[in-house]
């Protein structure tokens, strides 16, 4: 079986927590009927990212989670996990408050790679 490689990350007061499991459950389905593995890559932050990773645990789909390192790298530490979460991956669906600066950054390196397909949920 082929496997989908995707990111899922966003804000940690993002307020619509259940878009997360829908929008996975719906990448799952479509990644099935097209005879595919969904692999879900994420950061540890609170909020938005743990969720990804509770689902995943849920559903029985692989979760490689990416910490960040704040006080080795410092306020870079966020964009260089960004860049390791985004390696390899056909798309990110972020789920952004609209402030977060790190989930901002994501979406702006997705969309510069125009390999990787940019789904963003504001909230």
């Amino acid at each position: 079986m082929t496997v989908v490689k995707i990111a899922a990350l966003g804000s940690r007061d993002h307020s619509c927590l259940e878009e997360v499991n829908r929008v996975l459950q719906y990448t799952k389905d479509m990644a099935a009927k097209g005879g595919e593995t969904l692999e879900v890559v994420t950061g540890a932050a609170p909020g938005v990212n743990t969720r990804v990773v509770e689902w995943c645990r849920g559903a029985g789909v692989a979760c490689t989670v990416i910490p960040v390192d704040w006080d080795g790298i410092g306020e870079k530490a966020g964009s260089k996990v960004n860049a390791k979460i985004l390696e390899g991956v056909s798309s990110l669906f972020a789920f952004w408050n609209g402030r977060s600066e790190n989930t901002l950054d994501a979406i702006v390196r997705g969309k510069k790679n125009r390999s990787i397909k940019v789904v963003v949920h504001v909230r």
